[in-house]
């Protein structure tokens, strides 16, 4: 007997991580995301990015470049060096 998992109305499915050390500008444009039904982290630095993108393996990343502590480059090369 096969069985298909149900999603709820909108669920995309697709994961996406959004980073922004502006934390209101990271929440508000994550809710914007998950109203259309993604899958969605937020992160505030570039080490939390890397971390949070390692655990939860995003399909999309929204990365600030103007991080704190690792730039967005930095990070986006670290998260592509983990997950491909």
């Amino acid at each position: 007997m096969n069985t298909v998992a149900s999603k709820a109305p909108g669920d995309t499915g697709l994961r996406v991580l959004v980073v922004d050390d502006n934390i209101d500008a990271a929440t508000s444009l994550a809710m914007l995301v998950r109203a259309n039904g993604y899958d969605v982290r937020t992160a505030f630095t570039g080490r939390a990015a890397v971390a949070t993108a390692i655990d939860f393996e995003p399909h999309v990343v929204l990365l600030d470049i103007g991080l704190p502590d690792l730039d967005g480059l930095q990070a986006a090369k670290q998260i592509r060096q983990q997950l491909v």
